[in-house]
């Protein structure tokens, strides 16, 4: 019988040992648990924070990048006080090339595409007398300037001597007429 008593102390003893460990793990397994889940939602908070600083950093090279746009769409309309620099401009730009300008009429018309905007269309009807080269060295510099500028009307024709009995000699003066829109600011 001792044996037996002492074979049931093992197996209690044993099955006392398995029973600390089983509960052991389990207590192990929870914290295991707790902190994979702990980690998982640290993981999920740092992708979203990198995709919010991503989001971020987009934005504002998107509002870099428009601010440039804005800018450039800014300096090709004529602002509001800048009437007189702008003609004078024209002026400067005719002397340079050797051109007489001379302006005729200046108005500002609304047009129905721009009637609920700040922006008008300021029309100059001028004219320029000088070498050909100069009158076309206008014209292109005309198109070409920062501002936003449609030439509706323009004309050239070159300038002649009579010499008598149905002869003309030309003077290589170049006169010509045009009409000129420009976006400006009210």
């Amino acid at each position: 019988m001792s044996n037996s008593n002492s074979f049931k102390k093992i197996i209690a003893l044993l099955s006392v040992i398995v029973l600390v460990l089983l509960c052991a793990q389990y207590f192990l397994y929870v914290e295991i648990s707790t902190k994979n889940k702990k980690i998982s939602e640290m993981v999920n908070s740092l992708d979203l924070q990198e995709n919010r600083q991503d989001y971020l950093i987009s934005m504002q090279n998107m509002l870099n990048s428009m601010s440039s746009n804005v800018e450039a769409i800014n300096s090709s309309v004529v602002s509001s006080d800048a009437d007189v620099q702008f003609i004078e401009y024209l002026e400067s730009l005719a002397k340079e090339n050797r051109v007489n300008l001379k302006i005729d009429n200046l108005s500002f018309e609304d047009s129905a595409i721009l009637k609920d905007s700040n922006v008008t269309n300021f029309k100059i009807k001028a004219n320029t007398s000088g070498p050909w080269s100069g009158t076309y060295a206008f014209i292109s510099k005309l198109e070409s300037m920062q501002y936003k500028v449609k030439i509706n009307k323009f004309s050239a024709v070159s300038q002649t001597t009579d010499l008598g009995d149905q002869v003309t000699k030309s003077t290589g003066e170049w006169k010509s007429n045009f009409e000129m829109v420009v976006l400006k600011y009210k």
